[in-house]
């Protein structure tokens, strides 16, 4: 079986090589994370909703991408102002 270098090439295996060493440097000094449940946290993913007219630049925006009208390339559909 060929080691990490030979497949991804010797950069990049060193820079995971410092990142898994960055987190278990952290994970020695702060502890394991562990996330929480918060039935709010959506909410810091609303700051656009505050914009004046932020509905009428991107009509339909709020709804599930599946949803949304569809160019005829099969992208969004994206309206000038």
């Amino acid at each position: 079986m060929p080691d990490a270098e030979e497949v991804i090439g010797f950069e990049e295996a060193e820079h995971r090589a410092a990142v898994l060493e960055d987190i278990r440097r952290t994970v020695l000094r702060d502890g394991v994370h562990h996330a929480s449940h918060d039935p709010h946290r959506a909410v810091q993913f609303m700051p656009f909703k505050a914009l004046d007219g932020f509905d009428e630049i991107e009509p339909g925006a709020s709804r599930p991408r599946a949803e949304r009208p569809r160019d005829s390339h099969g992208g969004g559909v994206h309206r000038a102002t």
